[in-house]
């Protein structure tokens, strides 16, 4: 999968940076996301007005997120590379509802024009991960913004389209048999 190999060309970087060398051997965590609506990716937005563009596009539908990460233990070698998907439901937004969003500067480097771990949790209705396991599950909470209900309900976990499945990596890494960094 195309966004599995974007993660892993991330992760390639730093493992062959000069800077790498100090921290080798290592466990790296790379990932990147990717929004898709009406089978068009849409990337960072070039101004503010694609950005406006974007979010009006995507208000009161849906679209999926999807976040490829890429596990790479510099120890032996080995790379392991995954996704997740979620499907996001903007409710209906008002044009200066996104202007106002658009003016904060922080869709301006996100995919699809938002960041659900920022400003944009406002924009959200619902959003459920499309993993069979994951499916009938309440795993969240109501977010509020201003006192009013921006997500009703969802299935699954806001972790993804945050940009990193940290719950399935860490799954992953147990599977692999990989240890954990230790909190000091």
């Amino acid at each position: 999968m195309a966004i599995e190999h974007l993660a892993q060309r991330k992760a390639q970087a730093l493992v062959e940076s000069e800077a790498f060398k100090a921290l080798h051997p290592a466990l790296v965590i790379s990932a990147d996301t990717l929004v898709a609506f009406e089978n068009e990716v849409l990337g960072k937005p070039k101004d503010q007005n694609d950005a406006f563009l974007t979010l009006q596009r995507l208000s009161g539908k849906q679209h999926r997120v999807l976040t490829g990460y890429c596990l790479w233990n510099s120890h032996n070698g080995e790379v392991v590379l995954g996704h997740s998907v979620s499907v996001v439901e903007f409710r209906k937004l008002s044009d200066e509802e996104i202007w106002e969003y658009v003016k904060s500067g922080d869709p301006m480097d996100k995919a699809g024009s938002y960041g659900i771990q920022s400003l944009a949790r406002q924009l959200i209705q619902r959003e459920h991960q499309q993993l069979a396991e994951a499916e009938g599950q309440e795993l969240g909470s109501t977010f509020r913004y201003k006192g009013q209900d921006f997500v009703k309900s969802f299935t699954g976990s806001l972790e993804n389209i945050a940009g990193l499945p940290v719950e399935e990596i860490e799954e992953k890494l147990k599977q692999l048999g990989w240890e954990l960094p230790r909190k000091v």
